[in-house]
């Protein structure tokens, strides 16, 4: 499954897409969302650094 099937990124605006994990946020208990903040953290930190492995 590709990335755009999974995250319906043509569909969808990036705006609507934030506002749609910001109700889902709002929607967990605090344990959880701290689970998903740290996630989240992790994920922008591996996309921003370089990809050790050579293609």
């Amino acid at each position: 499954m590709s990335p755009d099937a999974a995250f319906h990124s043509k569909t969808i605006t990036p705006t609507e897409e934030m506002k749609d994990f910001i109700e889902n946020f709002k929607s967990c208990d605090p344990k959880s969302q701290e689970i998903l903040l740290k996630t989240l953290h992790f994920l922008a930190e591996q996309l921003r650094s370089p990809q050790d492995e050579p293609d």
